[in-house]
C-alpha cells in the first residue's frame, strides 16, 4: 500500500487492485484515520465477495 499527500494536504492511499482512498490529515479530525481504515475494510470485503 502506498501513501501520498496532495497539494491540498489530503492523503491518498493506494493498494493494488483497489480504488484510491482519500482522507484528510489534520489533528482536529480525530476520526479521519478510523474512517479511512473502515473504508479500506469495506472495499476489501466487497472485492473478496466479487472474487
Amino acid at each position: 500500500m502506498g501513501r501520498r499527500a496532495d497539494p491540498g494536504g489530503h492523503l491518498r492511499f493506494l493498494k493494488d487492485g483497489c480504488p484510491p482512498v482519500f482522507t484528510g490529515y489534520s489533528p482536529s479530525d480525530a476520526r479521519a484515520e478510523k474512517n479511512m481504515l473502515a473504508r479500506l475494510r469495506r472495499i476489501q470485503k466487497q472485492q473478496e465477495g466479487e472474487a
